[in-house]
């Protein structure tokens, strides 16, 4: 909603085709690796790479998603130069690093927490702002070296435009009520992100926000997938 429209042509305004009723989760991109690699931290990796241009692999989710544009951010402030491969799907490029035909990836956490937990991926950084309460010993990509860097996701849910707003506002209530239950937290935690509602109009200053943000980001650094 916030992204695609900057880099892939899409035959939709989320700005003006689309009502926001809420955010439901929120969930930090994670840098992650294949264990055989021998770095430890996010500085090693960026010095093997510097060391051996052209040569690393870094999965992505697809062209255009946001594992992608996370990805491209960091190689732009960092000046590597990775292959970027694209699978079809999150599963897919995840299991490429953990089978080492990809050697690194940029993603959303959602999903990766076991493969971190079984030592099946190395976590090397976060891109949240702050670190992870479930990883606390992994540094964020700020702490690594890398100030500015910012690639927190989120989920929200958005109705047709003329949806009656007695409907948007039981959703919205509906969801901020189930994003606080116990279990539906645990499962949220367990992922590594983090359920969290919005106001309709706090959903709208979100959107808008991060629209014209990452808008600016992808003329930067140049990320195109048409």
């Amino acid at each position: 909603m916030a992204l695609l429209p900057h880099v892939k042509k899409v035959s939709f305004d989320p700005l003006k085709d689309l009502t926001p009723v809420a955010r439901f989760v929120i969930q930090p991109t994670l840098i992650a690796a294949n264990p055989s690699l021998p770095v430890n931290t996010l500085q090693e990796l960026v010095a093997m790479m510097k060391a051996n241009p052209n040569k690393l692999r870094m999965s992505t989710a697809g062209a255009g998603t946001a594992g992608h544009f996370a990805g491209e951010m960091f190689i732009a402030m960092a000046g590597i130069k990775p292959v970027v491969v694209h699978y079809k799907g999150g599963g897919p490029a995840i299991e490429a690093v953990v089978d080492n035909d990809s050697q690194w990836t940029v993603a959303p956490i959602g999903g990766r927490m076991p493969h971190v937990r079984s030592g099946k991926l190395k976590a090397l950084a976060m891109g949240s702002p702050t670190r992870l309460a479930l990883l606390p010993n992994v540094p964020t990509v700020a702490e690594s070296g890398y100030p500015g860097y910012n690639a927190v996701g989120w989920g929200a849910i958005f109705v047709p435009n003329g949806t009656p707003q007695p409907i948007i506002d039981k959703l919205n209530a509906t969801i901020a009520k189930v994003v606080t239950l116990p279990e539906v937290k645990k499962q949220f935690e367990e992922q590594g992100t983090e359920g969290a509602s919005s106001t309709q109009a706090e959903m709208a200053k979100l959107l808008a926000e991060e629209y014209a943000r990452l808008g600016e980001v992808a003329k930067s650094i140049g990320v195109s997938v048409d």
